[in-house]
């Protein structure tokens, strides 16, 4: 064990904190002590099928302080090759040793995937020789410990690290799986030399991945060799102002490239109002060049927030990829935006008002089920309790001034001027209150109705004024739109609904539902990146607090989760 000890030191002396990135030593000492550590093959083997069998009988499986996670999968995995040590190649143990290390540029943790350990004995394997001495029992467990960090981490890329039903009981994406299972998909990748290679293209294949994965390693550089300038003070600030925080406005901005002109004036000028409008705009919030509260609190935000942000929106990239159907209508709640994709075309994008932060709007994902229009509308019991029983209190004729109807639970309309409301709670109304279509109805002329646990949908609206409000999150949690006809009328290609028709039926006044084509997904996302009508990348003010949680766990040590598809 004492060749073990010395590669444990080496490992802490090298690698505390980030992991660092340097070429693999594959000289001649190095290959001469790989190729002598894995020479007996069948003496490894029986060590990694005595270890295997200790870890069945509840005994923890360690490479040193390294405790081996995926304890279910790994036996089948060393079974199914009867017990062969997977990383008897010395390319292929560099290659998965490299890829481990760069796992932080997808946002994750390289200490979960044991990296430093590897790294250290791949480098310096002559370490683990005491002489003429092998020691079989640790070069078994060193086998089985980058066998498991590779497993984790091809998990992590497909699922995500955090388990998304921890932080959301009613959680109702599904997670990818590969067809031949991970430990299948690793063995193809060793005998083909190609780990590091097969690790990548289980990345997610949408364009945003990618997005984020660049922008992470950029403000990693930016953290490197930038000490950001705070903005201090609290005083607003508008054009022609003067004030100390103005230059150290000017100095934040031009660390990150985004101040047009370089000078030391403590003058809010035109030309560094410009420059704070598109700063706002980059970060989701009102352009009006005004530095009040929320502008500086961005201005602050440091480069460990942001890459904080990244690796979080990365995670949730992980959690909602599977299963994507051509057609798909996506809302983002932070960005406050509707995007409606059939096949690789942005065929509509709009803006939406969505939950308050008491009256979130939730995540979840369905299948559009039809669009109706003149939509009555049936009040949730919440907003009974919360908006028309105070209301009713007030004036007894409330619902007949605002186009409603008072059912009893047959449907059969009463006149609320027989009723005593004066002493109701919600418990005590046993009726149905139901807005009548038109103009004024809170459904406004158009409602897509998908099916869901939260009875949420998207819907028109008559509070148009809204829309033009940088941060819109004004509803009890559906998700109203700003031009909802021009959706409906894309989501029914293909059927008898043309426009023509359908604003013959929205003047008729009668309800209709009318059935999409295609099949059309729903997802509703909460993304606090994503992207502008320019394409450019922005950072949205996170609206329901949402991301902490995520980061927290996401910086916890990480527990194996693995689903039941993994062979």
């Amino acid at each position: 064990m004492n060749a073990l000890l010395h590669i444990l030191v080496f490992a802490v002396l090298m690698f505390s904190g980030m992991p660092k990135l340097y070429a693999y030593r594959a000289d001649s000492t190095n290959v001469r002590a790989h190729r002598q550590i894995y020479r007996n093959q069948e003496q490894i083997s029986l060590a990694i099928q005595e270890a295997l069998a200790q870890a069945a009988a509840g005994k923890e499986l360690q490479f040193g302080d390294e405790l081996i996670s995926a304890e279910e999968i790994l036996p089948e995995f060393y079974r199914k090759r009867a017990y062969k040590p997977a990383w008897s190649d010395f390319s292929t143990l560099l290659d998965a040793a490299q890829a481990l290390n760069h796992s932080w540029e997808d946002g994750l943790t390289p200490t979960d995937y044991h990296a430093p350990t590897i790294q250290a004995v791949a480098h310096d394997l002559q370490g683990m020789l005491g002489g003429d001495y092998i020691d079989y029992q640790a070069v078994a467990r060193f086998d089985i410990l980058v066998t498991d960090a590779v497993l984790l981490y091809a998990y992590h890329l497909l699922e995500g690290k955090v388990n998304p039903e921890s932080l959301d009981q009613k959680w109702n994406y599904s997670s990818r799986d590969l067809e031949e299972g991970v430990p299948a998909k690793l063995e193809q990748a060793i005998a083909a030399k190609d780990v590091a290679g097969s690790l990548a293209r289980l990345r997610p294949r949408l364009e945003i991945y990618q997005a984020y994965r660049e922008l992470l390693q950029h403000y990693a550089k930016e953290k490197d060799t930038v000490a950001w300038q705070t903005v201090g003070g609290t005083r607003w600030l508008e054009a022609g102002d003067q004030d100390s925080a103005v230059l150290q406005i000017r100095k934040r901005l031009q660390q990150t490239g985004q101040l047009s002109a370089d000078t030391q004036s403590l003058f809010y000028d035109d030309a560094l109002v410009a420059d704070v409008v598109r700063f706002q705009q980059a970060n989701g919030l009102t352009p009006d060049g005004v530095v009040g509260p929320q502008t500086r609190e961005a201005l602050n935000q440091s480069a460990d927030f942001l890459l904080g942000k990244i690796r979080v929106n990365m995670e949730r990239v992980r959690w909602v990829v599977s299963n994507l159907s051509d057609c798909y209508i996506v809302v983002n709640i932070p960005a406050f935006k509707i995007y409606y994709v059939d096949g690789t075309k942005l065929r509509y994008t709009s803006r939406v008002q969505v939950g308050r932060p008491y009256t979130r709007t939730p995540v979840f994902k369905s299948r559009l089920e039809y669009v109706e229009f003149n939509p009555p509308w049936i009040v949730p019991r919440s907003i009974i309790r919360t908006s028309i029983l105070p209301e009713l209190k007030k004036d007894p004729a409330y619902l007949s001034k605002n186009h409603f109807d008072l059912l009893d639970r047959a449907g059969k309309k009463l006149n609320p001027a027989t009723i005593d409301f004066s002493q109701a709670s919600l418990a005590s109304f046993p009726y149905v209150v139901r807005q009548r279509p038109g103009a004024w109805n809170a459904l406004g002329l158009v409602k897509l109705t998908f099916p869901n646990k939260y009875s949420v949908f998207m819907h028109d609206t008559p509070s148009k004024k809204l829309f033009g409000e940088s941060q819109r999150a004004f509803s009890h949690g559906c998700i109203r739109i700003q031009n909802p006809l021009a959706l409906a009328a894309v989501l029914l290609e293909g059927t008898d609904y043309d426009r023509a028709r359908i604003d013959t039926i929205l003047q008729s006044g009668q309800t209709i539902r009318a059935y999409p084509a295609k099949q059309v997904d729903v997802m509703v996302l909460y993304w606090t990146i994503g992207y502008d009508e320019t394409g450019k990348l922005i950072f949205y003010p996170d609206i329901y607090r949402r991301d902490e949680p995520v980061l927290r766990q996401l910086d916890a040590k990480s527990q194996p989760r693995f689903n039941e598809k993994a062979f």
